[in-house]
């Protein structure tokens, strides 16, 4: 009976240490690889209580372990910086356009005023008061009242037309409290025989240049 139960105490001994033996793994490198994971080495632990190992064994325990997880991610991130495409390409040139940024303006403060031909030699201030007088004349010169003469229209009118980029008369308008289509008629035929017409410019750009003036009629 007692050699029954020192057999069983032999065997139950037997078994706790093999069962010891197989819970003593190294840590996986998935586990060095995460530096917020505590990592504790079981067999480094049981190995120093059983041999009263000096503190410096443990530190250098600590130490080659962090070399292996620096190694690890050093590796890793040298594979990463490999895949990341270098900006070393040559860059597109940026295509630029000389177009202003503005669709119009007032002759009144165009940096250079439409021209047409009788005014080509004079200064800027000059060239403003000649076409005004150009196209003033023009006016007198081609206006027929008896064109207009049965709607009995009279007063102050604002006659409004632009020159575009290519010196032709567009978007004229006649501005009145009455209207008229005798005298819209009339006009759209007088500056429709204006001509030779070179267009404003800013910068040396060509600009649509809006251009206003009154009209007194007195029939």
């Amino acid at each position: 009976m007692k050699k029954r139960i020192v057999l069983l105490l032999l065997f139950s001994l037997s078994v706790l240490s093999i069962c010891s033996q197989e819970n003593c793994t190294e840590p996986t490198e998935e586990e060095l690889i995460d530096l917020n994971t505590i990592v504790i080495n079981k067999c480094e632990v049981e190995e120093k209580k059983k041999t009263n190992t000096p503190k410096r064994n443990v530190l250098r325990t600590k130490k080659s372990l962090r070399r292996r997880v620096t190694n690890r991610i050093s590796t890793k991130a040298n594979k990463i910086n490999k895949n990341i495409p270098t900006t070393d390409a040559p860059i597109p040139d940026i295509i630029t356009d000389d177009k202003l940024q503005v669709e119009n303006v007032l002759f009144e403060v165009v940096e250079n005023v439409p021209e047409v031909p009788n005014c080509k030699n004079s200064d800027i201030e000059d060239k403003r008061k000649c076409f005004k007088n150009e196209i003033h004349n023009h006016f007198e010169k081609n206006f027929n009242p008896e064109n207009i003469i049965d709607d009995e229209i009279k007063g102050k009118f604002i006659i409004k037309f632009n020159i575009s980029i290519y010196g032709k008369i567009k978007d004229i308008e006649v501005l009145s409290k009455k209207r008229s289509k005798k005298l819209d008629k009339e006009i759209f035929r007088i500056f429709g025989k204006l001509k030779d017409i070179e267009p404003g410019t800013i910068n040396g750009l060509p600009i649509e240049v809006t251009y206003v003036f009154p009209l007194h009629l007195t029939i």
